[in-house]
């Protein structure tokens, strides 16, 4: 990318914006716009160009759905898409990915494991163990078919979990 960010409009099959970012280190679609994470700094980009500034500490930036969630240290703070925060959640120390199924939050780790929490209760308590995940950080999960949960692992594995009893499915 070479230092920069560019917005484009897939509609009208033209660039829409275009920035210097020479730190970002992730970058990712987002409703309308993108969400850059530039040194700790994240940021919601719009189609304009202008930016909203969610927060000067992120580790794990994840858009799902109308959602942003964002994770630093042992908090999680999620957002709408228009990078207004609407709640904000704990979990264990170090979660290299964050995903939503349902009415649940879930963080995955450097070590491979998974924790469930239910978005309406704002402590950490996971709810269950998810048995057979392997020893490789957890670099993305996303809600599968049913009550399911798909995890993509470093090492190249993915995996598919039953959500509600932490079933390793496959």
């Amino acid at each position: 990318h070479q230092g920069k960010l560019a917005l484009w409009d897939v509609k009208g099959d033209r660039m829409s914006f275009e920035a210097d970012e020479p730190g970002a280190s992730r970058v990712v679609a987002a409703g309308t716009g993108c969400l850059v994470r530039s040194g700790q700094e994240a940021r919601l980009y719009r189609q304009g160009g202008s930016y909203h500034k969610l927060s000067a500490n992120a580790e794990v930036l994840v858009a799902h759905e109308d959602n942003i969630l964002l994770g630093a240290n042992n908090r999680v703070r999620i957002f709408d898409g228009q990078g207004q925060e609407k709640l904000k959640h704990e979990v264990g120390v170090g979660a290299t990915a964050l995903g939503i199924s349902g009415d649940w939050l879930v963080a995955g780790y450097p070590e491979g494991s998974l924790e469930l929490h239910k978005l309406d209760d704002e402590e950490k308590h996971p709810t269950h163990h998810f048995e057979g995940t392997p020893s490789s950080p957890v670099e993305r999960i996303i809600p599968g078919p049913g009550d399911t949960l798909v995890v993509g692992y470093s090492n190249g594995l993915v995996g598919l979990w039953d959500r509600d009893t932490g079933a390793r499915l496959h």
